[in-house]
């Protein structure tokens, strides 16, 4: 085992062990110190609607071209009990440039795991002496997965969304992702969600995905899917921010919902 694995080694143990420490409640074994009890965190494929000059300077200026994108948003509101302790919190983490990791659940433990991850992620592609023995979108799901299995108490809930950027039988596919605690994980399709506000807009959201957008229409559908989730969850509000993945490369935004 090398220097940098022992190091990972150590910190999924030290995290592993914070979080068993901590008090639960009596009865139904729940963590209860820290433990965010609301948030919204969603994901969805679309088509995204681009000019074709975009892609190339001769084509028709009015023509447009769609391309395979998926986007992962959330709110930015993070409690504890009944008090609100942040309004403009990042619940995602850009993992590299075409994979995005969000969740649900203990915060602390949410951003020291995505930490970790994102650190795992570089050192194998360093690692790498040519681009095709890079991680696969598929292979970085599994690193997850396994480190979610040293874990198993941990409570959160991860959402994870990819755009498969290396040259395989996978490659221009975008995938969503949900994984549970011990390391169970569902391959969601066009849409997925977590989070006590997720609940109140899994049928919309599901109305939603799939579709083409251009960039203007997909941030007024998700400023609508944040308004009916604020307005059915009190847990969920503040600043969204949302992470679009293409063949374009990734884009950030953050944006109100009134």
């Amino acid at each position: 085992m090398s220097l940098v694995e022992n190091l990972f080694e150590r910190a999924l143990t030290a995290l592993g062990e914070s979080v068993r420490a901590m008090p639960r409640t009596s009865g139904d074994g729940l963590y209860q110190r820290q433990v965010t009890t609301g948030t919204t965190v969603i994901a969805m494929r679309f088509g995204l609607k681009v000019p074709e000059t975009e892609l190339n300077p001769e084509g028709k200026e009015d023509a447009m071209i769609t391309l395979p994108a998926v986007v992962i948003a959330s709110d930015g509101r993070t409690s504890a009990g009944h008090h609100i302790v942040e309004e403009e919190a990042k619940k995602m983490r850009m993992i590299d440039s075409t994979l995005v990791l969000g969740g649900a659940g203990l915060a602390s433990a949410l951003d020291r795991m995505g930490k970790i991850y994102s650190l795992s992620v570089a050192h194998y592609d360093d690692m790498a002496d040519t681009p095709d023995q890079k991680l696969s979108l598929r292979g970085k799901v599994t690193m997850l997965q396994n480190m979610m299995r040293q874990v198993p108490f941990l409570p959160i809930y991860f959402l994870l969304a990819g755009y498969e950027g290396q040259d395989n039988e996978d490659k221009g596919r975008c995938r969503i992702f949900e994984f549970y605690p011990g390391g169970y994980i569902h391959d969601v399709g066009d849409c997925g969600g977590t989070g006590s506000g997720y609940s109140a807009i899994e049928a919309l959201l599901a109305v939603e995905a799939g579709r083409d957008y251009t960039l203007k229409e997909l941030y007024q559908r998700l400023a609508r899917l944040f308004h009916m989730a604020f307005r059915f969850d009190s847990g969920s509000g503040g600043t969204c921010h949302a992470y679009i993945m293409s063949s374009l490369g990734p884009q950030e935004v953050s944006f109100h919902v009134s």
